[in-house]
């Protein structure tokens, strides 16, 4: 049975290496595209410096930081952003899921799904109306999982080299 709970510190080397070999759809798809991986290339030590942002935020309020685990494996995890919006709009925050991940094993079996589920009630309990994210346009299984949590497309982001 999974369980979903707050990251702790001993969870962090596990995290760090998930972000590394089951986020590999993501950084499969810069490989497909120069600009793009040239713009999110990894500077050496970037294992470091995730580790350390990860053990700065696990305490932070602005952050919402969670793990699924069976028994005692972590099978997925989540960091998501409570951001400000711009003063313009009626909702002065959002949530931002800045990463979703599943181990390669667990993908299809409802783990992504429940940490979705995690974030909107903890979302909820903020007062907060909105989730956001960004994906591959050409991820189409992350993009058809969003859409089956009735997640829409607002905006496309776009990358260009210049020198």
């Amino acid at each position: 049975m999974i369980r979903i709970r707050k990251v702790s510190k001993e969870d962090i080397e596990t995290i760090v290496e998930m972000w590394r070999k089951d986020l590999i759809d993501y950084h499969l798809c810069l490989k497909r595209h120069p600009v793009i991986a040239s713009y999110w290339s990894f500077v050496p030590g970037v294992d470091k410096i995730a580790r350390a942002h990860m053990k700065r935020i696990l305490n932070s309020k602005k952050y919402i930081f969670l793990v699924a685990v069976e028994g005692k494996k972590i099978v997925g995890y989540t960091k998501v952003i409570i951001k400000k919006r711009w003063r313009g709009f009626s909702d002065k925050k959002e949530v931002y899921i800045d990463e979703l991940a599943v181990k390669t094993g667990y993908r299809g079996k409802g783990v992504g799904s429940r940490l979705l589920k995690e974030i909107e009630k903890r979302a909820k309990k903020l007062g907060i109306k909105f989730l956001t994210l960004e994906a591959d346009v050409e991820n189409l299984k992350t993009l058809k999982f969003y859409k089956k949590h009735k997640f829409e497309k607002y905006h496309v982001q776009m990358v260009k080299e210049v020198g």
